[in-house]
């Protein structure tokens, strides 16, 4: 899937404190940030 972003479809939310994750919102597209899933992912192993 090709996806162009304009200004007016994106956003990016940022939660700060002892679980921080970033989200990023394409129009109807909800994608959280993999670098911080990742390191998630190996704290919980």
């Amino acid at each position: 899937m090709e996806m162009e972003p304009s200004e007016e479809d994106y956003t990016c939310i940022i939660s700060r404190g002892p679980n921080p994750r970033t989200v990023h919102i394409f129009g109807d597209c909800v994608v959280e940030g993999a670098r911080l899933a990742a390191a998630a992912s190996d704290t919980e192993s």
